[in-house]
């Protein structure tokens, strides 16, 4: 008899990107841009670190969703036959450390043992494969009926990357963040930290799945105060607000460098002006997933993020499934009406700095 009643956890997981998790090789700036070497965290040879209880509560969140992950890689390895696995697509790591959007990206319908063990590891893997860069996530998307004992699981360990992303957003700043990820590396080796915040879309009798590639570009909009007060939180020193700041002894292209001279070129904007930062969204896969209401009312639908397999109760009847299809490559298109009050030449590139047009225009008279 299949189990009556409702998972009380979230039926769909959030969006957003976390920028604070800060890996090897990898700091982030609110552009989304990344820096090079010079903030280059290993996962060897680190010198023990005091640490402040709420960079340790961030630590300790880290190592308990790490530990449940792998206990669940272990239940659902010993009841592989009881998974069924709808569909599973392979992709590719890239070979390039850059997401190039205008490359076409080729999938891969997984079968048999290949499309199981493809399952489990998107849904519990957070280490970085040896062919993968510290800059790519390991994508599995697919469909998936697992027991309802198992998709419990699952909908716990949600609970549990939401807290540790609470937990890190709650750090002081960026520093604080580098800091409690090079305690969880140290101790776990070189780990995801997408991966390890993102949720898995736990569905309730879903009727359809259809799966797509999404692009497109995003746009935050700062009041510049704000701007500048959240780019200062990233230099290797946030006490130091002086203005203009001296680059000479700064190493060029370092993220020092790039935020030391975004900051002084916002500093000759007025503090109450408002820009965006406009970001190109990358090639990422997403499902409309049309479900039936518990409650007994029409057949509903929602759109959610599926880089890696959503699961549902393995007694819920096959849904109707859409392939996934090969990435094309994105084609030149319009600017969105919605972004076409931004200046299309950015204020400052490095960072993606866009002025609104009007505000542009009076400077320029």
């Amino acid at each position: 008899m299949r189990r009556q009643g409702t998972i009380s956890l979230p039926h769909y997981g959030f969006a957003g990107q976390c920028n604070g998790a800060i890996l090897r090789g990898e700091v982030k700036t609110p552009a989304g841009n990344t820096g090079p070497t010079r903030y280059l965290l290993n996962c060897t040879d680190f010198e023990a670190e005091p640490m402040s209880t709420s960079i340790m509560s961030a630590v300790e969140h880290g190592y308990a969703l790490i530990a449940a992950l792998k206990e669940l890689r272990a239940s659902l390895d010993v009841r592989r036959d009881q998974l069924r696995v709808d569909a599973a697509y392979g992709i590719d790591m890239r070979s390039k450390d850059k997401v190039e959007p205008k490359a076409a990206i080729e999938i891969v319908q997984l079968e048999g043992e290949a499309a199981i063990e493809a399952v489990i590891k998107g849904l519990t893997s957070v280490a970085l494969e040896p062919e993968q860069h510290v800059k790519e996530t390991l994508r599995v998307p697919g469909a998936v009926g697992l027991p309802w004992d198992l998709l419990e699981v699952v909908a716990q360990t949600n609970e549990m990357r939401k807290g540790m992303r609470q937990a890190m957003e709650s750090l002081g700043g960026e520093m604080e963040r580098r800091k409690a990820w090079r305690n969880i590396l140290r101790a776990e080796g070189p780990i995801s930290g997408k991966q390890a915040l993102r949720l898995t879309q736990v569905l309730i009798n879903p009727t359809r799945l259809s799966f797509f590639w999404a692009t497109g570009s995003s746009v935050k909009r700062y009041q510049v105060a704000a701007l500048r007060a959240e780019l200062i939180q990233q230099l290797p020193d946030p006490t130091d607000t002086s203005t203009p700041y001296d680059v000479s002894a700064v190493p060029p292209k370092s993220v020092e460098m790039t935020l030391k001279t975004g900051l002084n070129l916002l500093a000759r904007l007025p503090m109450d002006e408002y820009v965006a930062i406009q970001r190109p969204v990358r090639p990422h896969i997403r499902a409309r997933v049309d479900f039936i209401d518990p409650a007994g009312n029409p057949a509903r639908w929602k759109s959610v993020l599926a880089p890696v397999p959503l699961v549902y109760d393995v007694a819920t009847p096959p849904p109707f499934i859409k392939p996934l299809g090969d990435y094309e490559g994105l084609a030149e298109r319009n600017v969105r009406f919605s972004h076409a009050k931004l200046d299309p030449e950015p204020y400052f590139g490095p960072l993606n700095v866009h002025r609104y047009l009007k505000k542009a225009a009076e400077q320029n008279e």
